[in-house]
């Protein structure tokens, strides 16, 4: 990765292209923007943008830009970037203290998300979080991703945020969770796995 990075910017600085890189293995899925990466790693925004567009370029990192679904437009300077290899992400998050699984998970699904044709955008709707927005046409589907909703407050965080949207479109809440699946107040909560490998796809 470091070489590829050194290639495209014509440069021999490691430790920025690491300090980067790092950064954005280690904040995946989190929201930010060029000036949290820079104030992160205490580079200058212009260089910042340099090296992450050239991650981008070189296919190492997705970003998934913010979309305001009350005011339909782009929130450009704020989204997520997501890593394009999961095995990259942990090598470079191995001992950082983390055992969170939802990021990688959230990470895996937006990758099967664009493998599957997607545009992906991560939604705001009234100051309420939605993972992911997938379009495809004139078509939206709306995710969250969570690891279990079997606890109450877990499930009212991850619901709320879909029910808030008053709209027609599909809803969908991806688990880890054997229990409680299928359709709630037209949110349909299923098994990742079993998104993931289109098992009872009439039910997606």
């Amino acid at each position: 990765m470091v070489k590829d990075l050194l290639s495209r910017l014509r440069t021999d600085d490691v430790n920025r292209t690491r300090s980067i890189a790092r950064f954005l293995y280690s904040n995946t899925g989190n929201i930010t923007n060029m000036a949290g990466i820079a104030e992160g790693t205490g580079l200058n925004p212009v260089t910042v943008d340099r090296y992450v567009t050239a991650m981008e370029s070189a296919l190492l990192f997705y970003h998934a830009e913010k979309y305001d679904i009350v005011g339909k437009k782009l929130l450009r300077t704020n989204g997520k970037f997501y890593a394009s290899d999961l095995g990259l992400w942990y090598m470079a998050s191995e001992g950082s203290g983390t055992d969170d699984l939802n990021r990688p998970l959230e990470n895996a699904v937006y990758l099967e998300l664009i493998r599957r044709g997607y545009t992906v955008r991560v939604g705001s709707y009234r100051g309420k979080d939605v993972d992911f927005m997938a379009m495809q046409g004139t078509e939206v589907e709306y995710y969250q991703v969570a690891l279990t909703v079997l606890f109450e407050d877990t499930r009212a965080r991850e619901f709320g945020s879909l029910e808030a949207i008053r709209d027609n479109f599909s809803k969908t809440v991806l688990t880890m969770d054997r229990f409680n699946l299928g359709t709630f107040g037209g949110i349909r909560v299923v098994n990742v796995m079993d998104w993931m490998l289109g098992r009872n796809p009439q039910s997606f």
